[in-house]
């Protein structure tokens, strides 16, 4: 069996029962600035599965200064308006690079609820008190061709970088995760909690 079909198959049973968290890489975060929210951060419940309530809920952390990853900002025009996922729409004012650190500033749009056409970015609050690091490992498939024939050189097709391991910034409320749970990390993928 191919590994695309074999993650397919897993993903059947472990999409439905796993909850939504959100992490970003923390070497190449890049910082949101709501210029016209409050310096104080803020709790809202929200699901943590989006069509299966029985899962639960938690603590989404919100305010002034967030983070993204560097690839959504590098994708982001000045003038542009996006959503953040759970959040709302926010108009991009100004985008600067110092140093290679990419910093977007821009202004929460409390009354834009129309989320069809606007990039969806996932983020979480920078807020240091709310926040935790988190070691990620994803692994790959070991054998870079999908069918070996029988003169392959096995030695060619494997594929070194098939573990990958960083660090990245989460939301707190992923401290209550107990070993052996599953989590799916928003456009990250599913990891299982050591």
């Amino acid at each position: 069996m191919e590994w695309d079909k074999l993650w397919a198959l897993n993903k059947q049973y472990v999409d439905p029962i796993a909850p939504r968290y959100t992490a970003i890489v923390k070497d190449t975060a890049a910082k949101l600035i709501l210029e016209n929210m409050p310096e104080e951060v803020e709790a809202k419940s929200v699901p943590l599965h989006p069509k299966n309530d029985e899962i639960g809920s938690k603590a989404l952390i919100f305010g002034r200064y967030i983070w993204i990853e560097v690839s959504d900002a590098d994708d982001i025009k000045e003038g542009e308006k996006i959503a953040l996922r759970n959040y709302g729409k926010v108009l991009v004012n100004k985008k600067e690079v110092v140093d290679g650190v990419v910093t977007v500033y821009g202004h929460f749009d409390h009354e834009d609820k129309d989320f069809k056409k606007a990039k969806v970015i996932t983020w979480i609050a920078a807020d240091e008190a709310t926040t935790i690091e988190v070691e990620l490992v994803e692994y790959g498939p070991l054998i870079r061709k999908k069918k070996i024939e029988e003169n392959d050189d096995v030695t060619g097709l494997v594929n070194p970088n098939s573990k990958v391991q960083y660090t990245a910034l989460a939301e707190g409320s992923m401290r209550h995760l107990q070993q052996g749970q599953v989590i799916q990390l928003e456009r990250r993928g599913f990891f299982y909690v050591d």
